[in-house]
């Protein structure tokens, strides 16, 4: 009997440890969360109008009219929840995923939340960011021993790059002449750098006949099974059409790295929800 006292305390502490793990590596999101809200918020939205697009390539101001953009107040910010698979690397299999994004465009930012379910009772959780010119990414095993913690200034340059193909939830952002110099365009793609807190990227957006966004590339740090950086470019592609209090995006998101060696499919994003703020 006392034995089975002491096994079953010491199950309830093991699952208390992983509950309060769960809920203090989350916490961290959420506290990140609020803060790039505080700092992009927007005193007074403008709205977005036809002379708004003036100056952008005809095949981006025709994405801005098909996103239904014009007539509204300008959008700088959005929580969108997802479903969907993640697959840590090439010679693994794909493994269910649910996270939460928060994105900003007034101020360049995002951070995301993911957690993996590897097997039964078994997960790992995920917490990226870009804020402020500076990127991290962590990982912990049950949300409580840490598999990574990444801040350099590789990390910086892939957060960055990424922040920009998140920005496909946010289609405003495009809108910032400020930080967007557009260099190239035809009428089905455009090429644009991007600038913020001292750092640049490029990135090609392509888009259907119809005016929907169905992919971006950019340069991104990858970590290859040496763990040495090399930059290579990553594709996020579109898919679907889903409507969202009359903004128009896309329903699946799928990532790729395209290697030397291949495409590798990383990650497939089902959009569940969007609250635009």
């Amino acid at each position: 009997m006392k034995t089975l006292l002491i096994i079953c305390t010491v199950l309830i502490l093991v699952v208390v440890f992983f509950v309060v793990s769960d809920r203090r590596f989350h916490a961290g999101f959420v506290k990140m969360a609020e803060e790039i809200r505080t700092a992009n918020k927007l005193a007074d939205p403008e709205s977005i109008t036809e002379a708004s697009l003036a100056g952008l390539p005809e095949v981006v101001a025709r994405y801005m009219r098909y996103s239904g953009l014009v007539g509204k107040k300008q959008i700088s910010a959005v929580r969108w929840l997802h479903s969907g698979t993640f697959r840590p690397a090439a010679n693994r299999e794909f493994f269910p995923i649910k996270g939460a994004y928060y994105v900003t465009a007034n101020k360049p930012s995002f951070c995301w939340y993911g957690k993996i379910s590897m097997a039964p009772g078994l997960s790992v959780a995920a917490f990226d960011s870009y804020y402020d010119g500076n990127g991290r990414m962590r990982i912990k095993i049950m949300s409580a021993f840490t598999l990574a913690d990444e801040q350099s200034e590789f990390t910086d340059i892939s957060s960055f790059g990424r922040m920009v193909i998140e920005m496909a939830i946010l289609p405003s952002f495009f809108l910032d002449s400020e930080r967007i110099s557009w260099i190239n365009s035809d009428s089905a793609s455009a090429e644009c750098l991007i600038k913020d807190s001292g750092m640049q990227t490029s990135a090609k957006l392509s888009f259907s006949t119809e005016g929907a966004l169905e992919k971006i590339e950019v340069d991104r740090y990858y970590g290859n099974d040496e763990n040495q950086q090399t930059l290579e470019k990553f594709t996020g592609i579109a898919h679907g059409k889903r409507n969202h209090n009359g903004i128009i995006l896309p329903e699946i998101f799928d990532g790729y790295w395209n290697l030397k060696t291949g495409d590798l499919h990383y990650v497939h994003f089902i959009v569940d929800s969007v609250e635009y703020q």
